[in-house]
């Protein structure tokens, strides 16, 4: 009867310790993941989970694996953490999609361009960080994008900001080493600090007259920023110390 029951209890330990290929995201929302095609699939509609950690997304197993990520219309938000480190090349967002989460796409060093839907009204913290994004395309009807968003995407080259955007997180383009210029939307008042902080080929920022208060070291290092306008707006004792944080 012993062996009978240890034998029972290592069947279920191994049924248990294998990886699960299909479950739930969201109260709405059903995942399954194609070994074969290494294709994650995601169906239903509505909010997905907001996970805690990388880790707690039931396909973790699978990150490194996964190549194609197919997302239903009708699904509202990236959860955080959702695709953290996955491998995919293409991805389309929905229209139906108004919120990325934190850390949704970090680290995934496959993924060269995004189209952000114009339903999407914010981008969470570390959302697109250390991607290998070239182009990402923006809308109105944004308004805000989080700390370090894109932050560390060092082949990003342009990035259109929306009118619309009222609130940029710390950090949130540095280290985006071959971006060139960047017009600042009239509907932005306070650039923060280390926005744009060692972006070492940005040549051309233009701020609008929305402009009112850029913060510490937004342009630091910025050592090839030769063109940049100074809106009659930003108070006078703002201005050299624009000037000095491109040293």
């Amino acid at each position: 009867m012993r062996k009978i029951l240890t034998l029972l209890i290592v069947v279920f330990v191994a049924i248990s310790l294998q990886a699960q290929t299909s479950g739930t995201c969201g109260d709405n929302l059903n995942w399954s993941y194609n070994e074969t095609t290494k294709t994650l699939t995601i169906t239903g509609t509505g909010a997905m989970t907001d996970y805690a950690a990388a880790a707690d997304r039931p396909w973790h197993t699978f990150r490194a694996d996964v190549e194609s990520i197919v997302v239903p219309d009708g699904l509202t938000n990236i959860g955080a953490y959702a695709f953290q480190g996955c491998k995919m090349v293409n991805f389309t967002i929905p229209e139906s999609v108004t919120s990325i989460g934190n850390y949704a796409f970090y680290y995934c060093t496959a993924l060269t361009a995004i189209d952000i839907p114009a339903g999407v009204t914010s981008i969470g913290n570390f959302a697109f960080r250390s991607s290998a994004l070239v182009s990402v395309n923006l809308h109105e009807g944004l308004t805000s994008i989080g700390v370090a968003a894109f932050n560390g995407c060092k082949a990003l080259t342009t990035i259109n900001l929306p009118t619309g955007v009222t609130s940029l997180g710390e950090d949130v383009f540095g280290g985006c080493t071959a971006l060139t210029n960047i017009t600042i939307p009239g509907t932005l008042s306070t650039i923060p600090v280390r926005a744009f902080g060692n972006d070492t080929l940005l040549t051309t920022v233009v701020l609008s007259e929305g402009v009112t208060a850029i913060q510490y070291n937004a342009f630091s290092k910025c050592k090839r920023l030769s063109s940049i306008n100074i809106p009659e707006r930003l108070p006078v004792w703002l201005r050299v110390p624009l000037i000095q944080t491109m040293r």
